[in-house]
């Protein structure tokens, strides 16, 4: 259940907004990569700026556990955002051959 909501913005219409034959939701960002992005970067901007504002770390242990936290998470995605391997190999053997 959490994932599709959590998803509604991103895919296109057709998720149930309660059961079967409800109206269906999702504005279908998939199809812009640049909308995609932006949304996402707003909703991670939009959730530190909530923990920041919410919460105080308690050492330094809770301050740089929280900032590799969101490191990790923005490597995570831009790892993500590369073609995959499998269609890197092909291109790479073909550029780094001898």
């Amino acid at each position: 259940i959490s994932h599709p909501m959590g998803m509604g913005h991103e895919l296109p219409p057709d998720i149930p907004l309660f059961f079967a034959g409800s109206p269906k939701v999702g504005l279908g960002l998939y199809n812009s990569v640049a909308a995609a992005l932006i949304t996402d970067f707003g909703l991670l901007v939009a959730g530190i700026a909530v923990y920041l504002v919410t919460t105080r770390p308690l050492d330094r242990t809770g301050t740089w556990s929280f900032w590799l936290l969101i490191a990790a998470t923005v490597l995570i995605a831009a790892a993500a955002a590369v073609p995959a391997l499998s269609t890197l190999a092909p291109v790479a053997f073909i550029l780094l051959w001898p």
